[in-house]
């Protein structure tokens, strides 16, 4: 009774959810009947306890799967992430049949994958690319459907299988996503307009900006291996003039600060240094500003809700910025690598906290 309480949930609905009669469920909460034995994985799933926990044996055991997640996000915000993933991991023997966990593992197995090696990132992203599949197939939660989807769709873009990223990618459009959500918006401000219409057009335009987002890396990378760097800081610049528009979203700081990166390791494969260093200036400003802004990221592109856990993913982006410039693939910046406006940069991105720009 209490844990139907702390969900909210009517004896009516929970009865609905495993099958049985509302009098059933009221003999439970009364202690005049048990469950089947074999309910007890799907009441314990629902409920996100342990089987354990239902019958008693682990009482002690007082953490709940949510906050399990936010202890496993907190880990990452520190650059833990094999701790967070371990952490999960860990959670999930004791849980083995919940969905959440097994997307939650997936995910960060996907993060971490980026801060590998070749072989080891191969396995994560294997090993996450499974879980995602199960996911996508078993979970009854659309949003994490979703995001599952979504994420498969990525990792075989990293691979390069186009031709499967596009077939997970088609089985995107049945949830609801840009296009449908900019229909709805136009109808809502025809129908009735005011302050909720106006709210969801600006959403829908907020949501345009994270679209570009996702797509200007992928254009940039193009342009770089075809050593076409007018266009990678043309592409970049403009990019970065849509971006300034839209700083009070504050997660565009990460962006913008990606942008004028890429247009400084453009600059300085055309050994134009000056240029270089005046935009890796201003892209350590933006990591700067997006770290102590402290803003929690959210990506509503599929309109996801707060359980699950999407706005933990608060990377410090001064962090990454530092890792790409001493990473083998800015060798470009080799020449400028003893200059003092460099190191000064360096320094800056290795504090822990200094004002925002």
């Amino acid at each position: 009774m209490t844990l139907r309480n702390e969900k909210g949930y009517t004896q009516e609905r929970l009865a609905d959810m495993l099958g049985v009669s509302t009098a059933t469920v009221s003999k439970w909460e009364c202690a005049n009947a048990y469950p089947d034995i074999t309910l007890l994985p799907k009441i314990a799933e629902i409920f996100n306890v342990s089987v354990d926990y239902l019958l008693g044996y682990d009482m002690t055991y007082q953490k709940t799967i949510s906050e399990i997640v936010a202890e496993a996000n907190e880990l990452r915000r520190e650059l833990k992430g094999d701790e967070a993933e371990a952490l999960i991991k860990k959670t999930l023997a004791r849980y083995p049949n919940n969905l959440q966990l097994k997307f939650e593992l997936a995910r960060h197995k996907l993060l971490n994958a980026r801060y590998k090696s070749k072989k080891e990132r191969d396995r994560l992203l294997s090993e996450a690319a499974k879980g995602f599949e199960y996911v996508a197939e078993h979970d009854e939660d659309e949003k994490r459907r979703a995001w599952s989807l979504h994420f498969l769709t990525t990792i075989n873009l990293i691979h390069k299988d186009y031709d499967k990223a596009a077939e997970y990618n088609a089985k995107l459009f049945g949830f609801r996503g840009l296009y449908p959500r900019v229909t709805a918006a136009v109808i809502e401000m025809n129908k009735a307009p005011g302050e909720d219409a106006l709210h969801s057009i600006e959403s829908c335009i907020y949501e345009c900006i994270y679209q570009i987002s996702l797509l200007i890396p992928w254009l940039t990378q193009y342009l770089l291996n075809k050593g076409d760097y007018d266009a990678v800081i043309r592409e970049c610049l403009r990019a970065a003039k849509v971006y300034e528009e839209f700083v009070d979203c504050g997660w565009i700081y990460r962006d913008l600060s990606e942008c004028y990166e890429t247009a400084a390791l453009a600059y300085a494969e055309k050994q134009e240094y000056d240029l270089c260093l005046d935009y890796l200036e201003k892209a350590c400003d933006c990591a700067v500003n997006y770290d102590n802004l402290d803003y929690e990221l959210t990506y509503n592109v599929y309109d996801i809700p707060d359980e699950v856990e999407m706005s933990d993913e608060k990377i410090s982006s001064r962090r990454l910025m530092y890792q790409a410039l001493l990473s083998g693939e800015r060798e470009a910046y080799a020449p400028i690598r003893n200059t003092e406006r460099y190191k000064e940069i360096l320094r800056k991105l290795t504090e822990e906290k200094v004002e925002n720009k």
